[in-house]
């Protein structure tokens, strides 16, 4: 069972646990793959926006609807303007600010693991430390530029805080990152601050005036935090905007065929299935641990104040669960929050899983006891967590084709003083963002078989960063209704270069031709890309021996006849790889 520890057992270094958390977290900075477009239209195009005065804009950016936040973009655009002044490219500036994202996840991860070895027990702080090191959700987490990752940040702070013993100043800072994750990231994390709230009038019973002045400055620093984010944020929009409040409201409140639904839903067990690719193992001792704390409860095994305590720190991640799995529309990215409350969980579900085991074989014979191998199981649960986790990761490396594809673009010989036209069918939702072309270049839409809403473009402007037009104009042809805009489609004959998927068993329609074998297009450089039709499921889910994945062909495309120095694009070719 996790229980107090003196602070002179503490021998966490945080210097060495911050740097091997960085480099773990900056190999994520540097090979992830962007696999939500939301992260895309809705974060990086943004931030480009504002870094460069050109970008693609969303629906959800007009001020009409709001539902989108520019100070969480105006953050992230801090560490960009600092690779600007480095003099960096546009495409060092992407992995810089994901580096960014790298450490600072690195750093909240390496508090809440110190915090749990001050206030539970080394051996908890060693489970969670192995967690979080091999772990492929946290690694594809923490360098996403979402506000749902900013939220995950955000709650392990508070939950290092949480740890700590009860105080004004903890109660304080607990408030205080809950807010900004969810004022400036996501409103919905805020409800993870239930159990938190729980225990405080719980501790606090029969003691009004402390919880006044307590929860006084903590919900005054809260206000404080929030009357920011709106200030700013209703600055870039030119008119007053509580965007959490919009967003809520959008999600929430909709009706008439609006809201989230109208995006896809899927079944109640997806993020079971979903957290079970990213965590593996880790998630069936994290699903344990409620059913542990409750049965050391009536077994007297902990007492009363025990149980409050690890109530309150592993109930999020349940109630979290429970809230989106009634939801019918269902994304990967709405789990980030909870990963960390996951993974803690896990941890305390390990080291009491083992010590019950111990217990029942004390209780059966004590030499059996003494020679059960403590350690090697738990070595062997390390290992397991490990293998399937890198195993994952090197699986999901099999979809970076358009994170090679679109920076060689850049290698092919074009005029600058020429805008360019890259054009995209069916593969709109795999761009990776307008970091990744040249300074020429621009991205359009041709029609393909989607027939929903694309992002449309902001107005470009030569104006400084804190006044583009963008922010506060309102931009024709759009809706929040996911209805189809043919003003976004240029013509084929307007593109300059072409990107496309093609597999062997790829048929051709009349809004997806086949563009290889075309006549008027021929492709000039080719990268695999995993085909999720062809291949075994085992084989998309891990990077598993003896299960040779089936590829296909993601190309860029020019046009007949070829003006094309070759010479670069070998040069290109071998950078790559």
């Amino acid at each position: 069972m996790p229980s107090k520890a003196p602070r002179k057992s503490l021998s966490v270094s945080f210097v060495w646990t911050f740097s091997i958390l960085a480099v773990l977290r900056l190999t994520s900075a540097s090979f992830r793959v962007i696999d939500d477009c939301d992260e895309v239209y809705n974060y990086w195009e943004p931030l480009h926006y504002l870094l460069y005065g050109y970008g693609l804009q969303t629906w959800e950016y007009s001020p009409e609807y709001a539902i989108r936040s520019w100070f969480y973009i105006a953050l992230h655009a801090v560490p960009g303007f600092l690779a600007r002044g480095l003099g960096l490219s546009r495409l060092h500036v992407f992995y810089f600010i994901r580096g960014v994202l790298a450490c600072f996840s690195a750093f909240c991860e390496t508090n809440l693991i110190l915090a749990v070895a001050r206030n539970f027990n080394r051996a908890v702080a060693l489970h969670l430390t192995s967690v979080l090191f091999v772990n492929s959700g946290m690694w594809s987490a923490s360098t996403s530029f979402l506000p749902s990752s900013f939220a995950m940040n955000m709650v392990t702070l508070a939950l290092s805080a949480q740890l700590s013993p009860p105080s004004t100043k903890r109660t304080v800072k607990v408030v205080s990152f809950i807010t900004i994750g969810a004022v400036i990231g996501w409103p919905f994390s805020a409800a993870l601050s239930i159990p938190f709230i729980l225990l405080e009038l719980v501790d606090l019973k029969g003691r009004f005036r402390h919880l006044f002045c307590r929860w006084f400055k903590a919900i005054f620093v809260a206000l404080l935090i929030t009357g920011i984010c709106i200030t700013v944020d209703s600055l870039f929009y030119h008119r007053i905007q509580f965007v959490a409040w919009n967003i809520v409201k959008y999600n929430v409140l909709a009706k008439d065929g609006r809201g989230p639904d109208i995006y896809g839903t899927e079944p109640w067990w997806y993020y079971f299935a979903n957290l079970s690719l990213q965590h593996n193992i880790v998630l069936w001792f994290a699903m344990a641990c409620g059913p542990l704390v409750l049965l050391a409860a009536f077994t007297n095994w902990i007492n009363l104040d025990s149980f409050l305590d690890l109530s309150s720190v592993i109930s999020p991640f349940y109630i979290w669960l429970f809230i989106f799995i009634i939801q019918p529309h269902k994304e990967e990215r709405f789990m980030y929050p909870i990963y960390p409350v996951l993974c803690l969980a896990a941890a305390i579900g390990l080291d009491m899983s083992l010590k019950l085991m111990i217990q029942i074989l004390s209780s059966i014979n004590e030499t059996v006891r003494s020679k059960f191998p403590v350690r090697f199981v738990v070595l062997c649960v390390y290992a397991i967590i490990g293998c399937l986790s890198i195993a994952r990761i090197l699986a999901i490396q099999n979809y970076n084709a358009p994170m090679i594809i679109y920076p060689a673009i850049s290698f092919l010989e074009t005029d600058n003083n020429v805008t360019t036209n890259v054009c995209v069918g069916k593969e709109w939702y795999r761009y990776p963002s307008t970091f990744f072309l040249p300074d020429n270049s621009r991205l359009k839409f041709v029609k393909s078989e989607f027939d929903g809403i694309l992002p449309g473009e902001f107005v470009e402007s030569n104006s400084t960063w804190w006044n583009r037009e963008g922010y506060y104009q309102i931009p024709e042809h759009m809706n929040e209704f996911n209805n189809e805009e043919p003003t976004r489609y240029t013509s084929l004959e307007s593109c300059d270069f072409l990107i496309d998927l093609e597999f062997d068993h790829s048929k051709a329609t009349v809004n997806e031709p086949i563009y290889s074998k075309s006549d008027g297009w021929i492709p000039v450089m080719v990268y695999p890309f995993i085909d999720t039709k062809q291949t075994p499921f085992m084989g998309r889910a891990f990077a598993v021996p003896f299960i040779e994945p089936k590829w296909g062909r993601y190309e860029i495309l020019v046009k007949k006849p070829v003006k094309i120095d070759f010479s670069n694009l070998r040069r290109a070719s071998k950078q790559q790889a």
